[in-house]
């Protein structure tokens, strides 16, 4: 059976092949009704556009590399958002998962991508000095259109798609302050990635507004983003700040996966939560709802973030000669749950829970 062709659509519609596969490819400049009609004829015909000819006919090959530190959690539904933008614009997806990867791994992947002539890459890179991207660079050299995703990278000029994790860990600290906790701590994420930096930031920026004192003895660093890991020193750091004269009556995480090695060693203390100690997580993993005392945390928009890049790196494709570089901050959302409560401590604020969900949205 000979396989149909653009020309066979043409005939059935008495349109120009040139017309045909522009409607095919959802060219704006065809009218809506002239698409609707093309691609019922081509249904009708069975006709599935050649991917060999259309990257011979446009010199695209159609393929967006994508480089994630991992592919499960917060990655997961970026990686969905990747994969629909690039399906509805006719892309197909190659993805290779960075976790415990070096650097040169890294570099041997984008090289591979560059062999397979992508039209563009979406990356969450390693952080690395100045001085070792070539990688990046090489991609730069040669045009190739990449968006960094979930990272900043100082003293680089590139597009950057990211959560506004500033302004979210800054909305769960006054969320406890606004429950009368002021001996608040921080598990905080490794200082060499943005997102950990700026979720500080937030914490401090919170604890200025309100005029409490940072207290160094509150702040402890994980160091890594490993889910074990993390579990295990949220754990380790729990039991040192229980052990303060004065431990902290609130408690913000760098991510949910903290919160579990949290909850253990509060419970192994014999301490309540809600009631004698607030817990606060970052990300809204699908398991925060599902633990045994449902998390309150920042929610960050994963699959919008992966749909966004993809959208912004279709368009630096559609028009390379223009300048895009720019850096698109997403909102997050707080969602209450039950791990965070009014603090119990004398003189403390009297503001209820009830007064604090009327703000919130609560789940």
């Amino acid at each position: 059976m000979v396989r149909p062709s653009v020309k066979d659509v043409a005939r059935l519609v008495g349109m120009s092949e040139t017309t045909v596969f522009r409607a095919l490819r959802d060219d704006p400049k065809v009218k809506p009704q002239t698409i609707a009609r093309v691609k019922k004829a081509a249904e009708q015909i069975r006709y599935r556009p050649s991917l060999v000819a259309r990257t011979m006919c446009t010199r695209r090959s159609y393929t967006i590399g994508v480089m994630l530190p991992r592919l499960e959690g917060f990655f997961s539904q970026t990686l969905v958002g990747i994969s629909d933008c690039a399906n509805q614009n006719g892309y197909q997806v190659i993805i290779y998962s960075l976790e415990n990867s070096p650097l040169e791994k890294e570099r041997e992947f984008t090289h591979q991508l560059i062999e397979r002539m992508v039209d563009g890459v979406i990356i969450a890179p390693k952080l690395f000095p100045k001085g070792q991207r070539s990688h990046l660079e090489e991609l730069q050299e040669r045009s190739i259109p990449f968006v960094i995703i979930d990272r900043e990278l100082e003293d680089f000029e590139a597009n950057f798609i990211t959560c506004d994790d500033r302004k979210g860990a800054m909305a769960a600290v006054e969320h406890l302050i606004g429950l009368g906790h002021r001996r608040i701590a921080h598990i905080a994420g490794p200082q060499q990635y943005s997102t950990s930096r700026n979720r500080l930031q937030g914490y401090r920026d919170a604890l200025e507004r309100h005029q409490i004192p940072f207290d160094p003895r509150y702040l402890h660093v994980v160091n890594g983003f490993d889910q074990d890991l993390m579990a295990s020193e949220g754990y380790a750091i729990t039991k040192r700040l229980m052990q303060l004269d004065l431990p902290p009556t609130g408690i913000f995480c760098i991510a949910d996966m903290a919160v579990p090695g949290v909850y253990r060693a509060l419970e192994e203390h014999q301490i309540k939560v809600p009631d004698q100690v607030s817990v606060m997580g970052y990300t809204d993993f699908d398991y925060a709802k599902l633990l045994h005392i449902p998390l309150t945390t920042v929610r960050q928009p994963s699959y919008q973030l992966g749909y966004t890049a993809m959208k912004v790196l279709l368009e630096v494709i559609a028009d390379p000669g223009k300048k895009h570089m720019q850096t698109i901050y997403l909102r997050t959302e707080l969602v209450v749950r039950e791990s965070t409560g009014p603090c119990r401590d004398t003189g403390a604020s009297t503001q209820t829970r009830q007064e604090v969900l009327a703000r919130s949205r609560y789940e």
